[in-house]
């Protein structure tokens, strides 16, 4: 275990040190390659400009610029401006739907930049007591080495990019081994005054939370009403947790499952991981789920059917279903089945692409769709 404690705190970062050399090795062949090329021979213009485009996204893969995935909105100018002040100092802000502060590293190409989240009740305090506030959430950051590796790599998990993926599943095993190592018992009590009072109003389907709640402090207006719009869905999702009642297709603001899984960050209502994970892998499970057709008014067939048709105009859509879920079925799952129509090529590969196609357009819906294309 000694030897385990000396190591841990330096794994990341020999992952990272190993990534950038590989790329850098790669990118001086690439670039290399494309200046001795002959096909290049007539255009110099394209010597430089291919290596930097394929050493860019290659750098891409190992340093990319992330944008957090936890719940939270960017601070309007003037409550930037009224947190700068409080703190005499520019800190990069997220404000989120709790009244907690976290604080989190991300990496931002070599170097690690802090991301305060800041629960939108605490600005409503003394500015005096909110200063106090966020210096001290930033000095007790975890002083154990361990445990502020820990935080990072947590804040790594906490954003999502498309570029991600070489640190992904790094990212996940690391945070397994460390969680081992370390005791991450961080709860302290605290009042639950502001939860109870979101709760309340999620259950009178009152989704204005935060508006109502600065409403007497006007420069938090803004700020507060874009964090109830972004935060719309998931009050949906929640109240029908909380009411346990079965969303259907006719709801304006239909959640997607994916604000389940943000929903379980706030720590509003009693969500456990694993039950999360759960509904999780049985909504991604393509082979073996039963359904059960449901029937459409007309507006609702034409909006869906003429969204699907326009997007991919060679399919008929034949019916849609919803699955019949264990877990958390009061977050419905659709699955639309397509028939595409028949052409000279028609290949395997033509439906799969079909079905992606459709899969992208089906996305751009509220709620969670599935795309099922048959060829009969």
């Amino acid at each position: 275990m000694y030897m385990k404690f000396n190591i841990a705190p330096f794994i990341g970062r020999i992952y990272v040190l190993c990534c950038t050399i590989c790329a850098a090795i790669v990118s001086g062949l690439v670039a290399y390659q494309c200046y001795n090329s002959k096909l290049f021979n007539d255009s110099v213009l394209l010597k430089v400009i291919l290596p930097v485009v394929i050493i860019a996204g290659l750098f891409s893969l190992i340093l990319p610029t992330q944008v957090p995935h936890k719940v939270g909105i960017a601070p309007d100018a003037l409550t930037q401006k009224y947190l700068d002040k409080t703190v005499n100092k520019k800190l990069s802000y997220r404000i989120a739907p709790n009244n907690k502060i976290e604080v989190y590293e991300i990496p931002r190409l070599v170097w690690r930049q802090k991301i305060i989240y800041i629960g939108i009740a605490l600005l409503t305090t003394n500015q005096c007591v909110l200063e106090d506030i966020i210096i001290n959430a930033i000095k007790t950051q975890p002083g154990n080495i361990l445990r502020r590796e820990l935080k990072f790599w947590q804040g790594v998990e906490s954003v999502s990019s498309n570029s991600f993926q070489l640190w992904k599943p790094f990212t996940q095993w690391y945070i397994k081994y460390l969680l081992k190592l370390v005791d991450n018992d961080n709860c302290h009590p605290e009042s639950y005054t502001f939860d109870y009072y979101i709760i309340n109003k999620i259950k009178n389907k009152e989704f204005n939370i935060f508006e109502n709640y600065v409403s007497s402090r006007e420069e938090f207006t803004n700020i507060a009403k874009n964090l109830d719009k972004a935060c719309t869905d998931i009050w949906v999702a929640v109240h029908a947790l909380l009411t346990n009642t079965e969303l259907t297709i006719s709801e304006a603001n239909l959640p997607k499952y994916q604000d389940i899984c943000q929903l379980a960050s706030l720590g509003i209502i009693d969500l456990s991981p694993q039950k999360v994970i759960n509904g999780l892998n049985e909504r991604l499970e393509s082979s073996s789920y039963e359904t059960q057709l449901i029937k459409l008014d007309d507006a609702q067939r034409t909006r869906i059917y003429n969204h699907i048709t326009k997007s991919c105009p060679h399919v008929d859509v034949v019916e849609v279903a919803k699955r019949k879920l264990q877990w958390m079925p009061e977050i419905p799952s659709f699955v639309i089945t397509c028939r595409q129509r028949k052409s000279f090529i028609d290949f395997n590969e033509r439906t799969r692409l079909i079905q992606k196609q459709l899969q992208i357009a089906a996305n751009s819906l509220n709620g969670d769709w599935t795309i099922v294309v048959i060829d009969k």
